[in-house]
């Protein structure tokens, strides 16, 4: 997700900079792929470090970085919310479960807008994917537990704690009746930012490229996107050197831990 400073004095004091960070980078990878329409039809026996028309985000920011028409907050994505709500940057890439954060920071100094995250034009196929963490029950734990378990999976699960998860940070619902709980709508009402992220991924197309990354060692992976990305925006290695270093290092992974599951 996109987020702007609104207001012409926020885009003087932050003199319409980008924040620019290895992990905003890294992490939006995959959503990188998939909004330029790239997938893949069985597991992956490798990566690549460049595919055609996929966007490029290492040698450009390190570019706009030189320029100062963007900045290096570093990885923690901390930094840049407090950049982007001291004025000194003027848009942000990031989660959407920042936003109610990032609203807060705002203060009602200025209007804080969002935008769809971006992909090349003319990629059709491209679109949004949903990112974030799972919950997860055992088999191979006591029934009891198992039990428990269920039942505050049916809790986080119900509409009203959902609504309550979605207005107090940004992640979306897993189901679509939390909209119309009175705490969403009346979020939803004052902050039509909540609706943007919500918008891009409902109208995306549904097919390999947007059903998201499958990728057995998809936290080395990224963890080596953000290595290869820092290295160019620092200056330290050329981007299609990074690239190609880290897709050799994520292969190598994926390799090892093809052969230890038994893919093909």
């Amino acid at each position: 997700m996109m987020t702007v400073r609104m207001t012409r004095r926020a885009l003087v004091r932050g003199a319409g900079r980008l924040s620019v960070g290895a992990w905003a980078a890294g992490t939006n990878a995959s959503r990188m792929a998939a909004a330029a329409g790239h997938g893949a039809n069985a597991g992956p026996d490798r990566v690549l470090a460049r595919n055609g028309g996929q966007p490029r985000p290492d040698g450009g920011a390190a570019r706009m970085i030189k320029t100062g028409s963007a900045v290096n907050p570093g990885r923690p994505t901390a930094a840049s919310q407090r950049a982007f709500a001291a004025g000194q940057t003027a848009m942000t890439m990031d989660s959407t479960a920042v936003l109610a954060s990032l609203l807060a920071q705002s203060g009602g100094r200025f209007e804080l807008g969002t935008a769809y995250f971006p992909k090349p034009s003319g990629a059709a196929n491209g679109g949004s994917i949903v990112g974030g963490a799972s919950v997860w029950i055992r088999n191979r734990r006591p029934k009891e537990e198992r039990q428990a378990a269920w039942e505050f999976v049916k809790f986080i699960t119900a509409p009203e704690q959902q609504a309550q998860w979605y207005v107090g940070t940004g992640y979306f619902p897993v189901r679509r009746d939390a909209y119309r709980d009175p705490a969403a709508r009346q979020t939803l009402a004052k902050y039509p930012q909540f609706l943007t992220a919500i918008t891009q991924l409902r109208s995306s197309p549904i097919n390999r490229a947007t059903q998201g990354a499958l990728l057995g060692v998809f936290p080395e992976a990224r963890q080596k996107s953000e290595d290869a990305i820092e290295a160019t925006i620092l200056g330290r290695t050329p981007a299609e050197q990074s690239l190609a270093d880290s897709a050799r290092e994520v292969n190598a992974a994926i390799a090892a831990y093809n052969r230890t599951v038994g893919a093909k």
